[in-house]
């Protein structure tokens, strides 16, 4: 719908049509109907006669300005792409190609047809006029001389040699020539050679004694006085004298130049960057595609999948005018770095390039590459009197064409630009093909996370916390496990690893959230209002703008006290400026849910979270628990004793995870730390099996 309305928006001030608006809207809606139809068709000729009838059904309703086709294949273009009917769609690009051919062609047909239609009336008008000539030669000169110099199409009376007898000022001003240089000529010799043996052969199809046809249609190429071509439509018929007999031919030229100039003109538009020129993503994936198929297997290719490191800043900053030109810089640098290889370079994304090297023996390796790319960028650049350079992250991918495609490639070097892009920024990373299989397991298996929750794969387990020093249950930690029916059981912390990478992560927090605050009222019913229940709050989850909300709903429905909910707020999300972790934190202390800072230690603004804020206890971090357990005497280990130290004297508890051994409970237990969790004390249970936890 949405697409139907801005076509409707670009093309309605292009032409009067007699249609409100609204009725403008759902004609076009129903011409996307039939462009998706035709795509899911599979692209048969039923379906390439589908995009022609949509072109067709533009000029139909008087969709004939000058710019109704431009904007047509400018919005098709743009918005096809989009409408999720296609998302997955194999080689979209190709597709969306054909659709923009076929609107056109029918659009141009439609349009040709017209005037045609239109020419023939005026043709038979001169037949008629020729005939009647004998009879009332006065009045039917008068009237063939009105229709044969007012028209705007050029006209041509030869004989069936060829030669003119006469020609208006509309074929002179198409041409070019001077009235006295074509007397000496022939019509056959305007055409141009490819084009001849055809008009040639339907000209003489129509003087024939046995011809069924009463004229001829056909485009063709007729040579302008400056030798440059002028893209023509033909309309020919033939006249007969007072006996019948074939005698003159009359042809009827429509310079149909702009049109065709403005429709390569659209072809080239849909394929390239509007700001930059250079070829887009869909141009550059048909390119790609090509220049594997001609080079030899044993050949090397290198593509590098480029992003411009703050572009949004400058965006932001700066404004699109400043941004866009910037871009255009890039480009014309890009082209310099590369400009010894062989090379194609493509803008692919808002901030994103692609360059494809079809490798030659002269070629830098990859670092030399991205080292040439980035200090050509880093050169300062003045706009808006403001110095500005640039720096790329790069993943890079080289590998022989052998077994190589087109979309593989470029989803491996948008693969390893992203691990480029997760170390910082000017960074470069070559593809690697166990890194890379590795990363595909990891995102097939977050793909499929949404159809385990909806199959309900997924299940609630608590791990126990314990006092270090009676080793006494005081908490259950909810953690999830989702039971996959091919790869078993995936743990707590390899969920939350996998959902964080789609947007899967806030839904399943949710309902780790709601579930466990169901289980935790029955168990309190059952045990007496214990123990506490702890839930670790994904990132995501933590700077949500509708985390306090959330809980307040879950407390509400589930009947579940506000004291008996403890829940982690990870201290990385509340170090960002932007986040709302923060505000959520102090609302949530102020309805009553305990809250514990977790990875506590890893950052050097921890302490200053246990001042700011009003928390029950502090969980230090993980991977500073396993460094401490495997070197209790190590400068780390230090720290942590004035850390805790510190935390204490503040009255608040502290807590350690990951803890394995006797000597690491007795070590943190000395330290003063007060309660603690891990596979010393017990596995993650399901609820049914908490109560025997607490006997």
């Amino acid at each position: 719908m949405w697409l139907a309305r801005r076509w409707a928006a670009a093309i309605a001030p292009t032409a009067y049509v007699g249609m409100s608006p609204a009725q403008v809207e759902q004609h076009l809606l129903d011409l996307v109907g039939q462009l998706l139809d035709g795509i899911a068709a599979g692209g048969d000729v039923a379906s390439a006669r589908r995009f022609e009838r949509v072109g067709e059904r533009l000029v139909e309703v008087n969709f004939t300005g000058p710019l109704s086709l431009y904007l047509t294949i400018l919005e098709l273009g743009t918005g096809l792409p989009a409408q999720p009917e296609l998302s997955g769609l194999d080689d979209l690009p190709a597709t969306i190609l054909a659709v923009l051919g076929g609107v056109s062609a029918g659009y141009v047909a439609a349009v040709r047809n017209t005037t045609l239609e239109q020419q023939e009336d005026l043709n038979r008008a001169l037949v008629h006029a020729m005939r009647l000539a004998e009879r009332r030669l006065v009045d039917s000169e008068a009237r063939f001389r009105g229709v044969f110099t007012a028209t705007a199409a050029g006209i041509a009376i030869t004989d069936l040699d060829g030669n003119f007898v006469e020609i208006n000022d509309a074929l002179i001003g198409i041409l070019g020539y001077r009235r006295d240089e074509l007397t000496d000529r022939k019509l056959y010799d305007l055409v141009k050679r490819d084009d001849l043996g055809a008009l040639r052969g339907a000209y003489q199809n129509l003087a024939s004694a046995d011809s069924s046809a009463s004229y001829v249609r056909m485009p063709c190429r007729m040579t302008r006085c400056d030798g440059e071509s002028a893209h023509v439509y033909l309309a020919g018929s033939v006249l007969q004298n007072a006996d019948g007999v074939p005698s003159y031919y009359v042809t009827v030229v429509e310079d149909i130049s702009e049109l065709q100039s403005l429709q390569e003109s659209l072809i080239h538009q849909a394929l390239h960057d509007v700001q930059t020129g250079l070829p887009n993503r869909q141009y550059f994936g048909t390119t790609l595609e090509r220049i594997l198929a001609k080079l030899r297997p044993a050949d090397t290719v290198t593509l590098l999948h480029l992003d411009v490191d703050g572009f949004s800043v400058i965006n932001s900053g700066l404004g699109h005018h400043v941004s866009d030109q910037l871009l255009q810089i890039v480009a014309k640098r890009l082209g310099k770095v590369f400009t010894s290889e062989r090379a194609t370079i493509a803008r692919v994304g808002d901030d994103e390039f692609a360059v494809l090297v079809e490798d030659g023996p002269k070629t830098p390796d990859a670092g030399t590459l991205a080292s040439m790319v980035n200090e050509e960028l880093s050169e300062p650049t003045y706009i808006a009197n403001l110095g500005l350079a640039v720096s790329v992250t790069i993943g890079i991918v080289r590998r022989r064409v052998r077994g190589a495609t087109a979309g593989e490639l470029i989803r491996q070097a948008d693969s390893t630009l992203q691990r480029a892009k997760a170390i910082g920024k000017r960074q470069w990373v070559a593809y690697d093909d166990q890194t890379d299989a590795a990363d595909r397991d990891r995102f097939t298996l977050a793909a499929a996370m949404p159809g385990g929750m909806e199959n309900g794969e997924f299940r609630l387990v608590y791990e126990p916390r314990v006092q270090l020093a009676s080793r006494r249950v005081v908490a259950i930690e909810a953690m999830v496990e989702w039971n996959h029916p091919e790869r078993g059981v995936v743990a707590h912390e390899r969920c939350v690893e996998l959902a964080g990478l789609t947007g899967i992560v806030l839904p399943l927090s949710e309902w780790m959230l709601r579930a466990a605050s169901e289980q935790a009222v029955e168990l309190h019913t059952e045990l007496g209002g214990r123990p506490t229940l702890s839930i670790q709050l994904a990132p995501a989850q933590a700077n949500d703008s509708n985390l306090v909300r959330t809980v307040q709903n879950v407390l509400d429905t589930t009947g579940l006290p506000p004291a008996a909910l403890q829940l982690g707020m990870p201290v990385q999300s509340l170090m960002r400026d932007e986040s709302d972790a923060e505000s959520s934190l102090d609302a949530l202390t102020e309805m009553g849910v305990q809250i514990v800072l977790a990875g506590f230690g890893a950052f050097d603004a921890s302490l200053g979270l246990v001042e700011d804020h009003s928390v029950q206890a502090v969980r230090i971090s993980p991977c500073l628990v396993v460094r401490v357990a495997a070197q209790p005497a190590s400068l780390p280990a230090r720290g942590v004793t004035d850390l805790v130290k510190h935390v204490r004297d503040s009255g608040v508890s502290v807590i350690v995870p990951s803890v394995q051994t006797e000597a690491q409970a007795k070590w943190w237990l000395d330290l003063g730390a007060d309660l603690a969790h891990g596979g010393l004390f017990a596995a993650p249970v399901a609820a049914s099996e908490i109560p025997n936890l607490l006997t």
